[in-house]
């Protein structure tokens, strides 16, 4: 029998495409805006997909397990690059097929409809999606070019519906969905979430900046802190679940926090208008009265950030972001700022500046931000190619 929506903390039809690109080596590209949980229904899949020993359920014994090959598309791509991570998979396949191991190579193409199309960067795939030696899975915010496209299994990701929207919020906030529709104090505050949320999103008023990406790790935001006595290792247990009961202690302040770190980057009076559609959602499903927050109780922007540098590194990897600061100024005010308050500190191992200089002539700051690559890559070589894959081509 195939997976069932019990059996995974996302709406199923959201990754059966992926089990069955993996499983047929049918290429695959997954088309959406951006936050529509293209990448996280991977990872989801690539979790799941780890052998007939180590498979977290039952249904994911029964398929290969997943040796994933990730290609990071940008501006900068160029077809060599893909082609030699393709190169790479095939070759790991054929060693697993040789030594008859049950494993998948997959190669992933994050931000595929970034590298330029007047360079035919994506020309190099087209022998790779027809010989199929190893599964393909791309995902972009835009339809490849016909070429492409009818050499691939096409899915177009919209908006969750109301019921998948309410999955994804109790999975993240590791609260188990009731059978049938309750109307208990947790399914409300839930309802509310959900409701506000595609509000904000319909929104004429709030910048059209938010997407699912941010409301998932709102909602993993307090499923961490209203369970701050949990430790860090059971809460990063897969197994671990949330006990409704800790809703009792859900308050405006929690709800205020969360939103503050991920519902930000607009001005001061959208952010206030957007604040209180959460609290009348809120108000509205559990008919009680949930008072939206004073005006001394938002924490400046200084402050977000303060506290969010100060959190502890088993939480900051539990639903901890980056920070994108936009400093307009021409003379790096707002960077010196954050070292004269103390939120970075000058000289530290922890803090390195990388500019980037509009010059082309500027050979001197390129040589310097190459010989930095190197040492970030050198310290902590797992989290720097991550950050530093995201941060190329935005």
């Amino acid at each position: 029998s195939g997976p069932t929506r019990e059996d995974f903390d996302i709406n199923i039809s959201r990754i059966i495409p992926d089990f069955v690109s993996v499983a047929t080596k049918i290429p695959l590209c997954i088309v959406g805006a951006p936050g529509q949980s293209k990448t996280l229904s991977f990872q989801i899949v690539l979790q799941n997909l780890q052998g007939s020993q180590l498979s977290p359920k039952p249904f994911c014994t029964t398929l290969p397990a997943i040796d994933a090959f990730f290609c990071l598309g940008s501006k900068y791509s160029h077809s060599g690059y893909i082609a030699a991570v393709f190169e790479r998979a095939i070759k790991r396949e054929q060693h697993y097929s040789q030594n008859q191991i049950n494993t998948r190579c997959v190669v992933f193409l994050d931000e595929a409809g970034l590298p330029d199309e007047k360079k035919m960067v994506l020309k190099v795939l087209h022998p790779y999606l027809d010989e199929s030696k190893v599964a393909f899975v791309a995902v972009s915010n835009k339809l490849f070019d016909a070429a492409n496209a009818n050499r691939m299994m096409c899915i177009f990701r919209s908006l969750p519906s109301q019921d998948d929207q309410k999955t994804l919020a109790f999975g993240c906030l590791g609260i188990e969905k009731p059978k049938i529709n309750a109307a208990g104090h947790v399914e409300k505050i839930i309802a509310g979430l959900c409701r506000a949320y595609r509000e904000v999103l319909k929104s004429t008023v709030i910048p059209k900046i938010f997407h699912d990406r941010d409301f998932i790790y709102m909602c993993g935001e307090l499923r961490f802190e209203l369970n701050r006595d949990i430790s860090a290792s059971d809460a990063l247990d897969e197994n671990w679940t949330t006990n409704a009961n800790v809703f009792s202690l859900f308050t405006h302040s929690n709800l205020l926090r969360a939103l503050e770190n991920n519902f930000n980057g607009i001005s001061k009076s959208e952010f206030k208008q957007l604040v209180t559609i959460f609290f009348a959602c809120i108000t509205d499903e559990c008919k009680i009265p949930f008072p939206p927050p004073n005006d001394n109780e938002y924490r400046s922007a200084l402050n977000v950030l303060r506290d969010s540098m100060k959190l502890e590194s088993s939480r900051r990897r539990l639903y901890g972001r980056y920070k994108w600061i936009i400093d307009e100024s021409e003379d790096e005010s707002v960077s010196r700022l954050l070292f004269e308050v103390g939120i970075l500190e000058p000289g530290s191992q922890d803090t390195e500046i990388f500019r980037m200089s509009d010059f082309e002539a500027d050979v001197d700051n390129e040589l310097r931000n190459v010989e930095l690559l190197s040492v970030l890559l050198k310290r902590n070589t797992n989290i720097a190619r991550k950050v530093l894959r995201l941060c190329f081509y935005a």
